[in-house]
């Protein structure tokens, strides 16, 4: 009987073809993923159905469009009820595995930024009704990746299956605030970590002068970049030893996705100076929408 095929599927975020030399880039360095070019397959022309992060993951896990799946702007969560290709993997005998940054479900907390309607005296309908949606209304489900709940108790965790992952380790946001399972690996290697992460805890620099940009005081070998590869290595090497089941491993790094906070050596190792900007740099005096400016 044929073997079933192992899968690694490696994803960055907030990471154009243009930034990688095997597409032509002559400044950024970008070695591995060169080999992985060089010894693989290379597309010209690869397009994705959403320009948006969430509708977009939606997208990569159901197989269909954000009109279809719902997810049509961040902050919407995917049903949990979808179906996703990891769904039919584990009913295939698979063992489904995500590492890192999954972004199904808000990450930040926040309410939303659109305001409920004034019933003007009427009496509003109850929460499981008012939204498009019963189960993203009134499920308590929906908040299994927020960093505030991560960052606040020790003990949340997600329910798996998660999507159709039988085992999940989150690093959720982006830079240094990254929180999720990450918060703890963190504390258990550096229990002052979160004092070394964030703006007002960065390095003074005053050659910085993007608003979303610091010089992060956390070790490269602490950082969320490091917890993501470390993991999806460990999870390797117990394949290996275990080859009773196939595998899908999903490993999601969330850089180099802003605020733009790259550890040790990795900061100094382009000079800004000599990084030719793009035409799309000078925007011209139009009016910046307010949705923008927010």
């Amino acid at each position: 009987m044929e073997r079933k095929p192992n899968f690694l599927l490696i994803i960055t975020d907030q990471h154009r073809a243009d930034h990688l030399a095997c597409y032509g880039n002559r400044i950024v360095r970008t070695p591995n993923i060169d080999s992985l070019a060089t010894r693989g397959w290379t597309s010209d022309s690869f397009y994705v159905c959403s320009p948006i992060c969430m509708p977009n993951r939606a997208s990569l896990m159901t197989g269909r469009m954000p009109m279809v799946h719902g997810v049509r702007h961040n902050g919407i969560p995917l049903a949990l009820n979808s179906v996703c290709f990891t769904d039919l993997l584990r009913a295939a005998g698979w063992h489904t595995v995500m590492v890192g940054k999954s972004h199904l479900q808000t990450m930040t907390g926040q309410p939303p930024a659109a305001k409920r309607p004034v019933w003007d005296g009427l009496e509003p309908p109850p929460p499981a009704l008012a939204g498009a949606l019963r189960d993203r209304v009134a499920s308590d489900r929906y908040d299994q990746e927020a960093v505030t709940r991560w960052r606040d108790d020790p003990s949340h965790d997600v329910e798996l299956p998660y999507y159709g992952f039988d085992e999940v380790a989150l690093a959720n946001e982006h830079g240094d605030l990254v929180e999720g399972h990450y918060t703890s690996w963190l504390r258990a290697r550096r229990p002052d970590g979160d004092s070394l992460r964030g703006q007002k805890n960065a390095t003074p620099d005053p050659n910085v002068i993007t608003p979303q940009a610091w010089r992060t005081r956390l070790p490269e070998e602490l950082y969320p970049t490091s917890y993501v590869a470390e993991l999806t290595k460990d999870y390797l090497a117990k394949f290996a030893a275990d080859r009773s089941r196939p595998f899908f491993l999903k490993c999601s790094f969330p850089d180099p996705h802003h605020p733009f906070t790259p550890p040790g050596r990795y900061f100094d190792m382009y000079d800004p100076a000599s990084i030719p900007l793009p035409p799309s740099w000078e925007p011209g005096n139009a009016p910046v929408p307010p949705h923008v400016a927010w």
